[in-house]
Protein backbone atom coordinates (compact mmCIF):
# COMPACT_ATOMS: atom_id res chain seq x y z
CA UNK A 1 0.00 0.00 0.00
CA UNK A 2 1.38 3.42 -0.93
CA UNK A 3 2.45 5.32 2.21
CA UNK A 4 2.60 8.76 0.60
CA UNK A 5 -0.58 9.52 2.52
CA UNK A 6 -2.30 7.25 5.03
CA UNK A 7 -5.73 7.99 6.45
CA UNK A 8 -7.87 5.90 8.74
CA UNK A 9 -11.29 4.72 7.70
CA UNK A 10 -13.79 7.49 8.47
CA UNK A 11 -11.03 9.59 10.14
CA UNK A 12 -8.81 11.86 8.04
CA UNK A 13 -5.70 13.97 8.12
CA UNK A 14 -2.92 12.25 10.08
CA UNK A 15 0.67 13.21 9.38
CA UNK A 16 2.69 11.73 6.55
CA UNK A 17 6.14 10.32 6.99
CA UNK A 18 8.72 12.77 8.31
CA UNK A 19 12.47 12.46 8.15
CA UNK A 20 14.25 10.64 10.93
CA UNK A 21 17.35 8.53 11.29
CA UNK A 22 18.49 5.61 13.35
CA UNK A 23 18.46 1.92 12.48
CA UNK A 24 16.19 0.95 15.38
CA UNK A 25 13.66 3.59 14.30
CA UNK A 26 13.90 2.41 10.71
CA UNK A 27 13.31 -1.23 11.63
CA UNK A 28 10.30 -0.35 13.77
CA UNK A 29 8.91 1.88 11.03
CA UNK A 30 9.30 -0.93 8.49
CA UNK A 31 7.45 -3.38 10.73
CA UNK A 32 4.68 -0.86 11.39
CA UNK A 33 4.35 -0.11 7.66
CA UNK A 34 4.10 -3.81 6.86
CA UNK A 35 1.44 -4.18 9.54
CA UNK A 36 -0.62 -1.39 7.92
CA UNK A 37 -0.35 -3.17 4.56
CA UNK A 38 -1.43 -6.46 6.12
CA UNK A 39 -4.44 -4.94 7.89
CA UNK A 40 -5.52 -3.16 4.72
CA UNK A 41 -5.33 -6.46 2.84
CA UNK A 42 -7.72 -7.94 5.40
CA UNK A 43 -10.11 -4.99 4.92
CA UNK A 44 -10.09 -5.59 1.15
CA UNK A 45 -10.80 -9.31 1.64
CA UNK A 46 -13.85 -8.70 3.83
CA UNK A 47 -15.29 -5.99 1.57
CA UNK A 48 -14.78 -8.27 -1.44
CA UNK A 49 -16.92 -10.89 0.33
CA UNK A 50 -19.69 -8.28 0.61
CA UNK A 51 -19.33 -7.27 -3.05
CA UNK A 52 -19.51 -10.93 -4.13
CA UNK A 53 -22.74 -11.51 -2.16
CA UNK A 54 -24.58 -8.50 -3.65
CA UNK A 55 -25.37 -10.06 -7.09
CA UNK A 56 -26.85 -13.14 -5.33
CA UNK A 57 -28.92 -10.86 -3.11
CA UNK A 58 -30.22 -8.93 -6.14
CA UNK A 59 -31.20 -12.16 -7.92
CA UNK A 60 -33.00 -13.50 -4.84
CA UNK A 61 -34.99 -10.31 -4.32
CA UNK A 62 -35.94 -10.14 -8.01
CA UNK A 63 -37.30 -13.72 -7.82
CA UNK A 64 -39.90 -12.73 -5.19
CA UNK A 65 -40.50 -9.04 -5.80
CA UNK A 66 -41.14 -6.57 -8.55
CA UNK A 67 -38.04 -4.46 -7.95
CA UNK A 68 -37.95 -0.94 -9.35
CA UNK A 69 -35.42 -0.38 -12.07
CA UNK A 70 -33.95 2.65 -10.27
CA UNK A 71 -33.22 0.53 -7.18
CA UNK A 72 -31.38 -2.10 -9.20
CA UNK A 73 -29.35 0.55 -11.03
CA UNK A 74 -28.44 2.27 -7.75
CA UNK A 75 -27.16 -0.98 -6.20
CA UNK A 76 -25.22 -2.01 -9.33
CA UNK A 77 -23.55 1.39 -9.81
CA UNK A 78 -22.76 1.77 -6.10
CA UNK A 79 -21.14 -1.68 -6.04
CA UNK A 80 -19.00 -0.88 -9.10
CA UNK A 81 -17.98 2.50 -7.65
CA UNK A 82 -17.00 0.93 -4.32
CA UNK A 83 -14.92 -1.75 -6.07
CA UNK A 84 -13.07 0.92 -8.07
CA UNK A 85 -12.50 3.11 -4.99
CA UNK A 86 -11.14 0.14 -3.03
CA UNK A 87 -8.58 -0.59 -5.73
CA UNK A 88 -7.56 3.06 -5.87
CA UNK A 89 -7.19 3.24 -2.09
CA UNK A 90 -4.86 0.26 -2.14
CA UNK A 91 -2.66 2.05 -4.70
CA UNK A 92 -2.63 5.56 -3.19
CA UNK A 93 -3.34 5.09 0.52
CA UNK A 94 -6.15 7.67 0.29
CA UNK A 95 -9.20 5.96 1.77
CA UNK A 96 -11.61 8.90 1.90
CA UNK A 97 -13.17 8.17 -1.53
CA UNK A 98 -13.52 4.48 -0.72
CA UNK A 99 -15.17 5.22 2.62
CA UNK A 100 -17.71 7.52 0.94
CA UNK A 101 -18.47 4.95 -1.76
CA UNK A 102 -19.19 2.21 0.82
CA UNK A 103 -21.65 4.55 2.56
CA UNK A 104 -23.43 5.11 -0.78
CA UNK A 105 -23.53 1.33 -1.37
CA UNK A 106 -24.98 0.72 2.11
CA UNK A 107 -27.75 3.23 1.35
CA UNK A 108 -28.57 1.53 -1.95
CA UNK A 109 -28.71 -1.88 -0.26
CA UNK A 110 -31.13 -0.56 2.37
CA UNK A 111 -33.49 0.26 -0.50
CA UNK A 112 -33.19 -3.35 -1.68
CA UNK A 113 -33.86 -4.77 1.80
CA UNK A 114 -36.98 -2.61 2.00
CA UNK A 115 -38.77 -5.05 -0.28
CA UNK A 116 -38.83 -7.66 2.48
CA UNK A 117 -41.64 -5.71 4.21
CA UNK A 118 -43.75 -5.68 1.04
CA UNK A 119 -43.10 -9.32 0.13
CA UNK A 120 -43.37 -11.71 3.13
CA UNK A 121 -42.49 -14.72 0.95
CA UNK A 122 -39.12 -13.08 0.19
CA UNK A 123 -38.40 -12.52 3.86
CA UNK A 124 -39.25 -16.12 4.76
CA UNK A 125 -37.44 -17.78 1.86
CA UNK A 126 -34.48 -20.01 2.77
CA UNK A 127 -32.24 -18.49 0.11
CA UNK A 128 -32.82 -14.96 1.42
CA UNK A 129 -32.29 -16.01 5.03
CA UNK A 130 -28.99 -17.72 4.08
CA UNK A 131 -27.81 -14.60 2.28
CA UNK A 132 -28.84 -12.46 5.24
CA UNK A 133 -26.75 -14.62 7.60
CA UNK A 134 -23.76 -14.43 5.29
CA UNK A 135 -24.08 -10.65 4.94
CA UNK A 136 -24.37 -10.20 8.71
CA UNK A 137 -21.23 -12.32 9.22
CA UNK A 138 -19.43 -10.34 6.55
CA UNK A 139 -20.43 -7.03 8.18
CA UNK A 140 -18.99 -8.26 11.50
CA UNK A 141 -15.75 -9.22 9.78
CA UNK A 142 -15.63 -5.84 8.03
CA UNK A 143 -16.13 -4.05 11.36
CA UNK A 144 -13.29 -6.03 12.94
CA UNK A 145 -10.99 -5.51 9.96
CA UNK A 146 -11.69 -1.75 9.97
CA UNK A 147 -10.91 -1.54 13.69
CA UNK A 148 -7.63 -3.44 13.32
CA UNK A 149 -6.63 -1.30 10.35
CA UNK A 150 -7.40 1.93 12.19
CA UNK A 151 -5.28 0.80 15.16
CA UNK A 152 -2.35 -0.05 12.89
CA UNK A 153 -2.59 3.39 11.26
CA UNK A 154 -2.69 5.07 14.68
CA UNK A 155 0.47 3.23 15.69
CA UNK A 156 2.17 4.06 12.40
CA UNK A 157 1.30 7.74 12.56
CA UNK A 158 2.58 8.01 16.13
CA UNK A 159 5.91 6.79 14.90
CA UNK A 160 6.15 8.97 11.82
CA UNK A 161 5.52 12.02 14.00
CA UNK A 162 8.84 11.29 15.78
CA UNK A 163 12.33 11.77 14.49
CA UNK A 164 15.80 12.21 15.91
CA UNK A 165 18.98 13.39 14.19
CA UNK A 166 22.34 13.93 15.89
CA UNK A 167 25.87 14.91 14.91
CA UNK A 168 28.95 13.61 16.69
CA UNK A 169 32.32 15.38 16.81
CA UNK A 170 35.36 13.37 17.90
CA UNK A 171 38.62 14.87 19.16
CA UNK A 172 41.50 12.41 19.17
CA UNK A 173 43.82 12.02 22.15
CA UNK A 174 46.65 14.59 21.84
CA UNK A 175 49.24 12.37 23.54
CA UNK A 176 49.62 8.65 24.00
CA UNK A 177 47.61 7.65 27.08
CA UNK A 178 45.60 10.87 27.21
CA UNK A 179 41.81 11.11 26.80
CA UNK A 180 40.12 12.27 23.64
CA UNK A 181 36.56 13.57 23.61
CA UNK A 182 33.15 12.87 22.07
CA UNK A 183 30.70 15.76 21.71
CA UNK A 184 27.11 15.12 20.66
CA UNK A 185 24.83 17.73 19.11
CA UNK A 186 21.08 17.37 18.61
CA UNK A 187 20.43 18.50 15.04
CA UNK A 188 16.69 17.80 14.96
CA UNK A 189 14.26 16.06 17.27
CA UNK A 190 10.49 15.81 17.50
CA UNK A 191 8.60 15.93 19.77
CA UNK A 192 10.38 18.44 22.00
CA UNK A 193 11.36 16.07 24.79
CA UNK A 194 14.68 15.29 26.42
CA UNK A 195 17.17 13.19 24.48
CA UNK A 196 18.94 10.48 26.46
CA UNK A 197 22.55 9.70 25.49
CA UNK A 198 24.57 6.63 26.36
CA UNK A 199 28.21 6.01 25.41
CA UNK A 200 29.46 2.89 27.15
CA UNK A 201 33.02 3.28 28.37
CA UNK A 202 33.05 7.09 28.09
CA UNK A 203 32.91 9.53 31.00
CA UNK A 204 30.36 12.33 31.02
CA UNK A 205 31.93 15.78 31.46
CA UNK A 206 29.21 18.36 30.76
CA UNK A 207 26.68 19.51 28.16
CA UNK A 208 26.75 16.34 26.01
CA UNK A 209 30.57 16.24 26.15
CA UNK A 210 32.27 12.96 27.07
CA UNK A 211 35.89 12.03 27.72
CA UNK A 212 37.25 8.70 26.50
CA UNK A 213 40.54 6.94 25.93
CA UNK A 214 41.55 5.66 22.50
CA UNK A 215 39.17 2.98 21.18
CA UNK A 216 35.84 2.28 19.47
CA UNK A 217 32.56 3.61 20.86
CA UNK A 218 28.86 3.56 20.00
CA UNK A 219 26.98 6.80 20.63
CA UNK A 220 23.38 5.89 21.47
CA UNK A 221 20.65 8.54 21.56
CA UNK A 222 16.91 8.15 22.16
CA UNK A 223 13.91 10.38 22.72
CA UNK A 224 12.92 10.23 26.39
CA UNK A 225 9.38 9.15 25.67
CA UNK A 226 7.47 5.95 26.42
CA UNK A 227 5.16 5.52 23.46
CA UNK A 228 7.89 4.78 20.97
CA UNK A 229 11.60 4.17 21.29
CA UNK A 230 12.77 6.60 18.61
CA UNK A 231 16.53 6.10 18.74
CA UNK A 232 19.70 6.36 16.69
CA UNK A 233 23.32 5.35 17.08
CA UNK A 234 26.66 6.39 15.59
CA UNK A 235 29.91 4.40 15.60
CA UNK A 236 33.00 6.50 16.35
CA UNK A 237 36.71 5.90 16.88
CA UNK A 238 39.15 7.83 19.05
CA UNK A 239 42.78 7.57 18.01
CA UNK A 240 45.98 8.32 19.89
CA UNK A 241 49.52 8.85 18.57
CA UNK A 242 52.24 6.31 19.25
CA UNK A 243 54.22 6.83 22.43
CA UNK A 244 56.64 9.74 22.04
CA UNK A 245 60.21 8.46 22.55
CA UNK A 246 63.56 10.21 22.19
CA UNK A 247 66.92 8.44 22.05
CA UNK A 248 70.16 10.45 22.23
CA UNK A 249 73.92 9.89 22.23
CA UNK A 250 77.07 11.99 22.09
CA UNK A 251 80.68 11.58 21.04
CA UNK A 252 83.44 11.88 23.65
CA UNK A 253 85.07 15.16 24.56
CA UNK A 254 88.88 15.26 24.26
CA UNK A 255 91.77 17.45 23.25
CA UNK A 256 90.35 17.02 19.79
CA UNK A 257 87.28 19.00 20.75
CA UNK A 258 83.95 18.87 22.57
CA UNK A 259 81.43 16.09 22.10
CA UNK A 260 78.68 16.23 19.49
CA UNK A 261 75.14 15.16 20.37
CA UNK A 262 72.66 13.38 18.13
CA UNK A 263 69.05 12.34 18.76
CA UNK A 264 66.35 10.17 17.21
CA UNK A 265 62.61 10.66 17.82
CA UNK A 266 59.76 8.20 17.25
CA UNK A 267 55.99 8.45 17.92
CA UNK A 268 54.07 11.55 18.88
CA UNK A 269 52.93 14.09 16.29
CA UNK A 270 55.46 15.96 14.10
CA UNK A 271 56.88 18.59 14.01
CA UNK A 272 59.28 18.21 16.93
CA UNK A 273 61.18 20.75 19.00
CA UNK A 274 64.33 19.33 20.63
CA UNK A 275 66.31 21.05 23.38
CA UNK A 276 69.66 20.00 24.89
CA UNK A 277 70.20 21.21 28.47
CA UNK A 278 72.79 20.87 31.18
CA UNK A 279 71.37 18.35 33.63
CA UNK A 280 72.37 20.27 36.75
CA UNK A 281 70.51 23.52 36.03
CA UNK A 282 68.47 22.90 32.83
CA UNK A 283 70.16 25.77 31.02
CA UNK A 284 70.46 25.39 27.23
CA UNK A 285 73.48 23.57 25.80
CA UNK A 286 74.92 23.50 22.28
CA UNK A 287 74.59 19.92 21.09
CA UNK A 288 77.43 20.49 18.62
CA UNK A 289 79.85 21.53 21.37
CA UNK A 290 79.24 19.49 24.52
CA UNK A 291 81.89 19.63 27.25
CA UNK A 292 82.35 16.69 29.57
CA UNK A 293 79.22 16.31 31.75
CA UNK A 294 75.61 15.17 31.96
CA UNK A 295 72.83 16.45 29.72
CA UNK A 296 69.03 16.33 29.54
CA UNK A 297 67.50 16.05 26.07
CA UNK A 298 63.82 16.95 25.79
CA UNK A 299 61.46 16.71 22.80
CA UNK A 300 58.10 18.50 22.45
CA UNK A 301 55.77 17.50 19.60
CA UNK A 302 53.07 19.45 17.76
CA UNK A 303 50.50 18.60 20.48
CA UNK A 304 52.87 19.75 23.26
CA UNK A 305 53.50 16.18 24.40
CA UNK A 306 56.93 15.76 25.93
CA UNK A 307 59.55 13.05 26.36
CA UNK A 308 63.13 13.24 27.59
CA UNK A 309 66.30 11.24 28.10
CA UNK A 310 69.77 11.79 29.59
CA UNK A 311 73.17 11.69 27.94
CA UNK A 312 76.67 11.71 29.44
CA UNK A 313 79.69 13.11 27.62
CA UNK A 314 82.92 11.57 28.89
CA UNK A 315 86.50 12.77 28.51
CA UNK A 316 88.64 10.71 26.20
CA UNK A 317 92.39 10.91 26.97
CA UNK A 318 93.68 11.13 23.41
CA UNK A 319 97.47 11.62 23.04
CA UNK A 320 98.29 14.70 21.00
CA UNK A 321 101.36 15.13 18.84
CA UNK A 322 102.62 18.18 17.05
CA UNK A 323 100.19 18.92 14.21
CA UNK A 324 102.81 21.08 12.50
CA UNK A 325 104.36 17.91 11.09
CA UNK A 326 101.30 17.32 8.89
CA UNK A 327 99.82 19.18 5.98
CA UNK A 328 96.22 18.66 4.69
CA UNK A 329 95.25 20.42 1.48
CA UNK A 330 93.25 21.85 -0.07
CA UNK A 331 91.18 22.97 2.90
CA UNK A 332 88.32 23.65 2.22
CA UNK A 333 88.07 21.01 -0.47
CA UNK A 334 85.54 20.16 -3.16
CA UNK A 335 86.38 16.45 -3.26
CA UNK A 336 89.99 15.25 -3.15
CA UNK A 337 92.35 15.77 -0.21
CA UNK A 338 96.09 15.17 0.09
CA UNK A 339 97.80 14.45 3.41
CA UNK A 340 101.58 14.72 3.75
CA UNK A 341 104.04 14.55 6.64
CA UNK A 342 107.30 16.46 7.04
CA UNK A 343 108.75 13.59 9.08
CA UNK A 344 109.18 9.96 8.17
CA UNK A 345 106.35 7.86 9.64
CA UNK A 346 105.75 4.19 8.97
CA UNK A 347 102.40 2.43 9.03
CA UNK A 348 100.04 5.30 9.92
CA UNK A 349 96.25 4.86 9.98
CA UNK A 350 94.02 7.63 8.65
CA UNK A 351 90.40 7.94 9.84
CA UNK A 352 87.88 10.50 8.60
CA UNK A 353 85.09 11.13 11.15
CA UNK A 354 81.88 13.04 10.37
CA UNK A 355 80.07 15.49 12.63
CA UNK A 356 78.17 12.79 14.53
CA UNK A 357 81.21 10.62 15.27
CA UNK A 358 80.92 8.08 12.49
CA UNK A 359 84.07 6.80 10.77
CA UNK A 360 83.43 7.37 7.07
CA UNK A 361 86.95 6.63 5.76
CA UNK A 362 89.47 4.27 7.31
CA UNK A 363 92.75 3.54 5.46
CA UNK A 364 96.39 2.67 6.09
CA UNK A 365 99.30 4.90 4.96
CA UNK A 366 102.68 3.10 4.77
CA UNK A 367 104.65 6.35 4.33
CA UNK A 368 102.96 9.75 4.67
CA UNK A 369 106.08 11.57 3.63
CA UNK A 370 105.23 10.48 0.11
CA UNK A 371 101.67 11.89 0.54
CA UNK A 372 98.25 10.21 0.60
CA UNK A 373 95.28 11.21 -1.58
CA UNK A 374 91.72 10.68 -0.28
CA UNK A 375 88.43 10.95 -2.21
CA UNK A 376 85.65 12.86 -0.37
CA UNK A 377 83.28 13.04 -3.34
CA UNK A 378 80.90 10.44 -1.92
CA UNK A 379 80.45 12.39 1.33
CA UNK A 380 78.00 15.17 2.20
CA UNK A 381 79.25 18.67 2.67
CA UNK A 382 80.28 19.66 6.21
CA UNK A 383 83.08 19.63 8.77
CA UNK A 384 85.10 16.42 9.14
CA UNK A 385 87.83 15.42 11.58
CA UNK A 386 91.02 13.89 10.11
CA UNK A 387 92.51 11.56 12.75
CA UNK A 388 96.07 10.44 12.01
CA UNK A 389 97.12 7.54 14.20
CA UNK A 390 100.90 7.12 14.13
CA UNK A 391 103.49 5.21 16.09
CA UNK A 392 104.13 8.41 18.02
CA UNK A 393 100.49 9.15 18.92
CA UNK A 394 97.42 10.84 17.47
CA UNK A 395 96.90 14.11 15.71
CA UNK A 396 93.55 15.54 14.70
CA UNK A 397 92.82 18.32 12.25
CA UNK A 398 89.50 19.49 10.79
CA UNK A 399 88.71 19.90 7.14
CA UNK A 400 85.70 21.44 5.44
CA UNK A 401 84.04 19.71 2.49
CA UNK A 402 82.14 22.13 0.28
CA UNK A 403 79.48 20.78 -2.11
Amino acid sequence: MNKGKITMLVLVGLLVLLAFNGMSSYNSMTQSSENVDGQWGNVETQYQRRFDLIPNLVSTVKAYANVEKETLIAVTEARAAALGAMKKAGETGDIAEFDNSTMVLSGAMRGLFGYTEKYPDLKSSQGFRDLQVQLEGTENRISKARTDYNESVKSYNKKVKMFLQIEVEVTNAPCNGDDGSIEVEIVNAYPAVDVVFNIEGAEYILDNLYGATAGSYIVNAALDIDIFGCATSVDVEIYEPDLLVIEASATDASVLGNGIGTEFVTGGTPDYTIVWMYADDNTPADQNALPEGNYLVRVTDANYCEAETTVSVIWNNVVDINPVNFNIYPNPTNGYVTITSSVFLNNSTIKIIDGVGRVVINTDAPNLSNGLSLDFNHLDGGIYSVVIDTENGLVVQQIQLVK
